[in-house]
């Protein structure tokens, strides 16, 4: 299934208008309407059923960006999970290298708006990590906590690589972000 954010950062979107809402989540807009078509009808590999794959996400929350300007978007990725659970490592990698990718030209996207751009705060994840035999995650394995997260942009300081000397939860994002 397509990574959904925690219930309560879809409640700190609904009470801030202009913090973007997840990548999932997109409300109507002509301009998206295509690809927002596109998206239901693609093919959901690497993932099932309704799963939308991340190359689709990354241009909805491309354009999203363009024709909203949120003041800070939120973006949850799954093909790496999805790769992990299959067992493909290297199929796993590459989306890792994509998300990176992804990361890349949002920021690139943001360098080329202005002063919207320079105001703009993104966050880009996934929905978990991965227990240390790589395929699963879950109760059984506490190393699964940890996630990557890209935060950057607006008013989020540039730090480089930072690991929370705290617990935090996605959860955390949205009241963080506000």
């Amino acid at each position: 299934a397509t990574p959904s954010p925690p219930p309560r950062l879809h409640r700190v979107a609904e009470r801030a208008p202009d913090l973007g809402v997840p990548a999932d989540r997109l409300p109507a807009d002509a301009r998206l309407s295509p690809l927002l078509r596109a998206s239901e009808k693609a093919f959901p590999s690497p993932g099932q059923e309704d799963y939308r794959p991340d190359r689709i996400t990354s241009q909805l929350a491309l354009r999203y960006v363009e024709s909203a300007r949120p003041r800070c978007l939120f973006v949850g990725l799954g093909d790496p999970d999805e790769h992990a659970h299959l067992g493909d490592y290297r199929s796993y990698l590459r989306s890792l290298r994509a998300a990176d990718d992804f990361v890349g030209a949002l920021a690139s996207q943001l360098d080329g708006m202005g002063a919207y751009g320079e105001t703009t705060s993104i966050v880009v994840t996934t929905d978990h990590g991965r227990a240390e035999g790589f395929r699963s995650h879950g109760k059984g394995a506490p190393e699964a906590a940890r996630v990557w997260l890209f935060a950057g942009g607006g008013a989020i300081p540039a730090r480089g690589f930072v690991d929370a000397a705290e617990t935090r939860r996605l959860a955390d994002v949205g009241p963080t972000a506000m």
